[in-house]
């Protein structure tokens, strides 16, 4: 086989490749405590321990939470790149009138990321 087509051979292997990769860039997850409270896509989170999985799909994001391997909450959000880096994982709450709470973001550690959740109308 001549070196032409060896390299023509890696490049396309390569190329099949990318797709895996970017895909794999698309995706997260993190451990989080939610403190007390709060509301995420319209489910009311118990305060306690969540693995938060997230999943790109243009424009936005699909954000899983799950307690002891169950999903019990999923939301749309955006992820935003912000100025800063963001020194742990964290989240942005907000009281609501009635004294309640829901999940506006939730900050990335070691990014400059955060995963800013659709609020409705």
């Amino acid at each position: 086989m001549s070196r032409r087509v060896r390299t023509l051979a890696l490049a396309v292997a390569f190329l099949m490749c990318l797709p895996a990769v970017a895909k794999n860039k698309d995706r997260g997850s993190a451990n989080l405590t939610i403190s007390h409270a709060v509301t995420v896509g319209g489910v009311q989170l118990h305060e306690g321990p969540y693995k938060v999985t997230w999943e790109h799909h243009s424009p936005g994001l699909t954000v899983s939470f799950s307690q002891h391997k169950q999903e019990v909450a999923s939301a749309t959000a955006q992820m935003v790149e912000r100025p800063v880096t963001y020194a742990s994982d964290s989240v942005l709450y907000n009281t609501n009138p009635d004294g309640s709470y829901t999940l506006l973001e939730i900050r990335i550690g070691g990014t400059n990321q955060a995963i800013v959740f659709q609020q409705p109308s």
